[in-house]
C-alpha cells in the first residue's frame, strides 16, 4: 500500500529515522518504521488486517473510519484510507471496502487510551 501524510512536516518527521527518534524516542521510532515496512508490503488494507500484524483494527468515536495498528502496548499508528469522501471504496452496506483500499494517510502516532 501507499502511505501518505496530511502535510510535509509530519511526513518528514515520520519518514526520516533521525527525526522520528527525536520526536518519539528509539523504541517507537523502530516500531513506526517497522510498521511502515509492513504496510508497504501489502496490496490492500484487507491484506494487512488479515495478516494480524500489529493487530490492525477499525476505530470508533472521534476516529470513525480510521484504523489503528499497534506499535507498543499502548501506542498506535492511526491512519485512514487516503481517498476523497466520494472516492472512498464502499460496500453495499455503506462500510469501507477494505479489499479495495490500497492507499492510506497516517494521521497520528498516539496513546489513545489516555
Amino acid at each position: 500500500m501507499k502511505i501518505t501524510f496530511p502535510n510535509n512536516k509530519f511526513g518528514r518527521t515520520l519518514n526520516e529515522y533521525s527525526r522520528t527518534i527525536k520526536k518519539h524516542g528509539q523504541l517507537l521510532a523502530d516500531k513506526i518504521h517497522q510498521r511502515f515496512e509492513n504496510i508497504r508490503a501489502f496490496r490492500t488494507l484487507y491484506d494487512l488486517i488479515d495478516s494480524k500484524i500489529g493487530r490492525c483494527h477499525e476505530l470508533k468515536g472521534k476516529y470513525e473510519e480510521h484504523f489503528g495498528v499497534s506499535l507498543t502496548k499502548n501506542w498506535r499508528l492511526i491512519f485512514k484510507p487516503d481517498y476523497t469522501k466520494e472516492d472512498l471504496p464502499r460496500k453495499t452496506d455503506g462500510g469501507i471496502d477494505i479489499k479495495k483500499v490500497d492507499r492510506i494517510e497516517v494521521v497520528s502516532v498516539e496513546d489513545y487510551h489516555e
